[in-house]
C-alpha cells in the first residue's frame, strides 16, 4: 500500500513539476518567498487592531503564532526525523535528474511533511474562522493552495507531502480557533455580528461595520490572561 502511494505521488509530482515556463520560474520562486508576503501579513495586522481592543489584539497574535508553532514544530520536529523521506530536489534521490530545479534550489534534506503547506494553512484555517468573510476567506485559502503549489513547481516537496502539512496545518489553526471562540457561532453569523449579539443584545454590521462596541467576541478565559 505504502509502495502504491508512493509510486502515484511521485508520478503526480513528475507531471505537475514538468509543467513549467521561464516566467513562471521567476513568479514561483517570489510567491514562495517569505518578505513579498510582508504586505499581506500587515494589511491583516491592520484589519485585526481596528476591530480589536488591544488585549483582544495580542491575544489574536498568540494564537496565531501558536497555531503556527505548533504545526511547524509537529511537522519538521516530530513527523520529519522518524519518516526521512529524502525530498525530490535531493541529489541523494535517484529521481532527482527528473526535477525541474529553480535557481539552484533545492531546500534541505527531508520533505515530508511539508512545513510550508502546515504553516500557510494554519494561518489561513485561522484567518477564515476569525473574519468570516466568505470573499476574504477565498482569497486566503487560493493563497495557502497557491504557496503549497509552489513547492511542488520549485521541486522540493511531493504533492503528499503538502497534503499531509495541509491537514496538520488546518487541525492545528481550527483548534486554536476553537479554543478562542470563533467555531461556535450559527450558521451565517459573523465574528462581528456574534461580539455585537453578545454586548449589546443586537446583531451589529460586521467586521467593517459601525458598531459601538466594536471587536470580535473572545473567550474570557483567554483574554483575561492579558494585563489590563
Amino acid at each position: 500500500m505504502i509502495d502504491w502511494l508512493n509510486t502515484i505521488d511521485t508520478q503526480v509530482f513528475l507531471a505537475l513539476n514538468g509543467l513549467h515556463a521561464p516566467y513562471f520560474d521567476v513568479f514561483m520562486k517570489l510567491f514562495t518567498g517569505k518578505w513579498i508576503w510582508v504586505p499581506m501579513y500587515a494589511a491583516v495586522l491592520f484589519a485585526v487592531v481596528r476591530n480589536y481592543r488591544w488585549r483582544q489584539t495580542l491575544a489574536v497574535l498568540v494564537c496565531v503564532a501558536l497555531a503556527i508553532t505548533i504545526a511547524d514544530q509537529v511537522c519538521a520536529t516530530l513527523i520529519r526525523p522518524e519518516v526521512c523521506r529524502l525530498r525530490l530536489s535531493n541529489p541523494e534521490n535517484p529521481l532527482s535528474e527528473m526535477v525541474h530545479i529553480v535557481g539552484g534550489y533545492r531546500g534541505g534534506s527531508y520533505g515530508f511533511p511539508s512545513c510550508h503547506a502546515a504553516n500557510s494553512f494554519a494561518l489561513a484555517s485561522f484567518l477564515i474562522l476569525l473574519f468570516a468573510n466568505r470573499k476574504l476567506s477565498l482569497f486566503i485559502f487560493a493563497w495557502a493552495v497557491l504557496n503549497s503549489y509552489s513547492r511542488v513547481y520549485l521541486g522540493v516537496h511531493y504533492p503528499g507531502d503538502l497534503l499531509v502539512g495541509a491537514i496538520i496545518g488546518t487541525a492545528a489553526g481550527l483548534a486554536m480557533a476553537f479554543a478562542a471562540g470563533y467555531g461556535g457561532r450559527p450558521s451565517g453569523q459573523t465574528a462581528s455580528e456574534a461580539e455585537c449579539q453578545h454586548r449589546c443584545g443586537h446583531i451589529g454590521r460586521g467586521v467593517y461595520g459601525g458598531c459601538d462596541c466594536r471587536g470580535f467576541m473572545f473567550r474570557e478565559n483567554v483574554t483575561e490572561l492579558l494585563p489590563e
